[in-house]
């Protein structure tokens, strides 16, 4: 015989419910980019006297349609995009019909065609110099995080470094990626700890992303920011500071975690790769360091570190001796 709480235990959801929390679960970035090269093709379709959608189009024409559009859409300033870019709004492209009506333009057979041309278009671009240089993020150096402090662009002075610091030590000890990670941070995802000796230190329990699915790129451990007893920049004593100039309805575990937003544009990789730098040029683990990251294979730690200025003098040094008989 069914109870009460049986009848509470399973919710009553229709189809749409289901289409609608797919919805909803998407990255809002990646949701707008789609958005935003769709556009990009159906303007470039209008141009060319086509009105119909994308996927209101048959697939012999619009196979046709995307090989002349991939070998001729420029950008807003007319200049050709990045062989990556295109590769990217094909992305985009296909994600798109993929939900209106099921076709992969990125598999099916019927767009070998459009696909021929967008990888010729690619290698046409890249041996005209584009797309050859992979832009990496560069680490902040002591002397650029020393000149920010000294400027008051970071510290517990006034509040705009305090938050600037907030972020930085944020992302610098719990290894955070995105921007969207910070956005998304309630207040009660940081916990003030103590160890059995009386360290006191801040663990970060971070609640699943979109690149961080809870399984094979998941925390080996939960990463924690350590006090620093004695040192004006001791991250623990900034986020106490932090905490006092909270309203008090802001203490609450759901409270957003960054209430005023982050001016300006922090770029989260300068500081991961600040992170994974510091790490292994005192020649930490790069296992261990994979650990504190978050990473699924060494490969790509390595990608974000780069030989440190006395690292670069040492190895120099080291090949001015070859031949100079100071080396047996």
């Amino acid at each position: 015989m069914a109870t009460e709480a049986d009848d509470e235990r399973f919710l009553t959801l229709s189809n749409d419910d289901t289409c609608n929390f797919i919805e909803e679960m998407k990255n809002d970035n990646t949701k707008r980019k789609t958005k935003s090269d769709v556009k990009l093709l159906t303007e470039w379709l209008k141009e060319n006297n086509e009105l119909r959608a994308v996927e209101d189009i048959s697939v012999p024409e619009l196979n046709q349609y995307l090989a002349r559009f991939y070998l001729s859409v420029r950008s807003r300033t007319n200049e050709e995009y990045e062989p990556d870019s295109l590769k990217s709004i094909q992305s985009s492209i296909n994600m798109h019909l993929m939900e209106k009506n099921g076709i992969n333009i990125l598999k099916d057979k019927e767009f070998h065609h459009s696909r021929e041309v967008l990888s010729a278009k690619r290698k046409h671009l890249k041996s005209q110099g584009l797309g050859n240089k992979k832009l990496k993020a560069d680490p902040f150096s002591s002397t650029e995080i020393d000149m920010l402090f000294e400027q008051n662009l970071l510290g517990t002075g006034n509040p705009e470094a305090l938050l600037n610091t907030i972020w930085l030590n944020n992302t610098l000890h719990f290894g955070m990626r995105g921007r969207k990670e910070h956005i998304d941070m309630l207040f009660g995802d940081i916990k003030m700890m103590t160890t059995a000796s009386g360290e006191q230190y801040l663990e970060y329990n971070e609640r699943l992303t979109k690149t961080r699915t809870g399984h094979s790129d998941s925390r080996a451990f939960t990463p924690k920011m350590f006090a620093t007893p004695g040192n004006p920049r001791c991250p623990v004593n900034a986020f106490k500071q932090y905490i006092r100039r909270r309203p008090e309805d802001a203490l609450t575990p759901d409270s957003r975690f960054y209430l005023s937003g982050l001016t300006g544009r922090k770029v989260n990789h300068s500081v991961r790769k600040t992170t994974v730098s510091s790490l292994l040029h005192p020649n930490v683990e790069a296992t261990t360091v994979m650990q504190l990251t978050g990473h699924t294979n060494v490969a790509s730690v390595n990608e974000y570190s780069s030989a440190s200025l006395q690292q670069q003098q040492t190895m120099s040094n080291i090949l001015s001796d070859i031949g100079s008989g100071s080396r047996g």
